[in-house]
């Protein structure tokens, strides 16, 4: 009998403490977390500041791309992949007429906040760049067939 007792003391024993380590890791992760969110997060950036900063990037490689009659079209990596920019009734004609690249880190698995916005930012390039290249490859191609 006085094994049974002793077992059931360290069953409560061993219980408790997990019972104590749990509460702890709960007091430490919230007031972590509680001082995490008070920090001051710098303010995302207006969206015309954006996309005038990547205006000009745009501008910048079009001239390149139109230099070295590079007309492909930037392509995200994600399971599904779009080509922003482009209607997708003309998404076919215009891969097969220009051609593609795929734009690193623009895959559908996003994983941090940080990550959201960098896509974002990239699928804004991407669109000014694809829309205007569209326009470039289609005159390019239509008048050099002729």
């Amino acid at each position: 009998m006085g094994n049974i007792s002793h077992c059931k003391k360290r069953i409560k024993l061993i219980f408790s403490a997990v019972f104590c380590i749990t509460t702890f890791s709960a007091i430490v992760g919230c007031s972590h977390a509680q001082k995490t969110n008070e920090t001051v997060v710098e303010k995302p950036q207006e969206p015309t500041q954006v996309l005038d900063k990547t205006s000009s990037q745009v501008m910048q490689a079009l001239a390149l791309a139109k230099q070295n009659k590079d007309y492909r079209l930037w392509v995200t990596t994600s399971r599904s992949a779009t080509v922003p920019g482009i209607k997708p009734s003309e998404f076919n004609l215009a891969i097969e007429l220009c051609g593609k690249q795929y734009m690193p880190k623009t895959g559908d698995v996003i994983r941090t906040e940080q990550e959201r916005e960098e896509r974002k930012k990239a699928i804004a390039y991407m669109q000014q760049y694809n829309e205007k290249m569209w326009t470039i490859c289609e005159n390019d191609k239509n008048t050099s067939g002729k």
